[in-house]
């Protein structure tokens, strides 16, 4: 295995059947969030075969798809994909670094906690007709949960019981029933 870390803390890696080595990282704080939309079961720091990660939490898909994309570990890891979040400083720099034969190679990183200056909305078009369809798009940092793959967030407004779907529909806007999450519009915020 790779010898990896993510601010010094070991950084356990998954080979997968590619031959390329693969982990997915994340701020704790932020995980958490995803936690109480139910996307993730909660943090632990033993999920077999990660014993050797530094991570300040694991977590593992609750069994909802959310790592939709990721690569077929090699020799079936148990409990992959897994999230290995760690506590980063606001503003700081999050150095990921590759021990490689005495040459090693890093990567410097600034953690930015405000995903609101990354985040925008725009509609189809500047007004709309009584009945009439709203589509707008929503880019949020903070919503982009898959590492892999695209997002996708439904809301039905059209009711007194408002509800937020994650992947309801896939990127082509074919419906998607493996993976579609209710959530609960009160746990969301733009």
């Amino acid at each position: 295995e790779p010898d990896v870390t993510v601010n010094g803390a070991t950084l356990k890696m998954v080979q997968a059947g590619d031959g390329n080595w693969y982990a997915y990282i994340a701020e704790a704080e932020l995980i958490a969030d995803a936690i109480s939309f139910g996307l993730f079961t909660p943090g632990t720091t033993s999920i077999p075969n990660f014993a050797t990660s530094d991570a300040d939490a694991l977590y593992a898909d609750a069994g909802t798809s959310i790592v939709r994309q990721s690569k077929i570990a090699e020799n079936n890891e148990a409990g992959w994909p897994v999230i290995q979040a760690f506590d980063f400083a606001v503003d700081g720099s999050v150095t990921i670094t590759y021990a490689k034969g005495g040459n090693p190679q890093s990567i410097a990183l600034t953690f930015l906690d405000d995903p609101d200056d990354y985040a925008s909305l725009s509609l189809d078009r500047s007004s709309y007709p009584a009945g009439a369809d709203v589509h707008m798009t929503i880019t949020s940092l903070a919503h982009n949960i898959d590492p892999t793959d695209e997002d996708s967030w439904t809301y039905d407004l059209t009711s007194d019981n408002v509800t937020v779907t994650y992947q309801q529909f896939n990127e082509n806007g074919v419906g998607d029933s493996n993976t579609g999450v209710d959530l609960v519009l009160a746990d969301l915020t733009l």
